[in-house]
Parts: structure tokens; C-alpha cells; sequence
């Protein structure tokens, strides 16, 4: 059971009964979430809009809230639902916030993810 994300690569050593053997060819496993949740937000910096990205191992409840660099609660519940396994993504409309620096909070289930957003004119 491999846990570690990135490339792995394989290949079959056949064995006959007369003791001659073959390779098969090489080929690559990708292992993206390696069983642990990720979160990227891009572009960042962002101008009017930006996606947040959620991988997720299991069914779980994702909160995304924006808040501003003084701590300040911009926007609540930006995603707020129940996501089965996989990825997962939701595009957010940032038009109307002032350029700065922001705190995008993920909570996944009981735990949170802080991602810093820039947002620019």
C-alpha cells in the first residue's frame, strides 16, 4: 500500500522454468493525494476570480470562508457541503474585494487549512 504522493515506477520481471527471464516495460503510478487532504488555490494572485482546489481521501464536510489580514471574516460558507472522495473544485468571484492579502480558511471536517490569497487590480 504505498501512502507517499509523487512517481512510482514498476516493472515485471517474468521467469520461465528453464530459468531464462524478461523485463516488461517500465511504467509510471502517480499517487496524488497519498491519502491526506490538499488544497492549492490559483491563480494566486488573483484579479477578479480564483478556483480552489480540494482533494479529499474520503467523504467529508468542506467549509471554505475568506477572511482579511486583520483577522476580519470577509465571506462565510464560499463552499459549505458534503464531498465524497476526490477532487473538488469551486470558483470563487473576488471583483469586488480591495487588492491585499487574504486568508482562505478550508476546514475539512474538524480540521483547518489556512491558504494565503493575493489579490491584485
Amino acid at each position: 500500500d504505498v501512502e507517499e504522493k509523487g512517481v512510482y515506477y514498476y516493472r515485471i520481471k517474468q521467469v520461465d522454468l528453464n530459468g531464462n527471464y524478461s523485463y516488461s516495460k517500465i511504467i509510471d503510478i502517480r499517487i496524488a493525494g497519498g491519502g491526506k487532504e490538499e488544497i492549492t488555490l490559483y491563480p494566486n494572485p488573483a484579479v477578479d476570480k480564483f478556483t480552489v482546489n480540494v482533494s479529499i481521501p474520503e467523504r467529508s464536510s468542506v467549509e471554505v470562508s475568506i477572511w482579511d489580514a486583520t483577522g476580519k471574516l470577509i465571506r462565510t460558507s464560499v463552499m459549505n457541503e458534503v464531498l465524497e472522495a476526490g477532487n473538488h473544485e469551486q470558483e470563487i468571484e473576488v471583483s469586488d474585494l480591495p487588492a491585499g492579502m487574504y486568508n482562505v480558511k478550508v476546514t475539512i471536517e474538524n480540521t483547518v487549512y489556512n491558504k494565503k490569497l493575493m489579490i491584485v487590480d
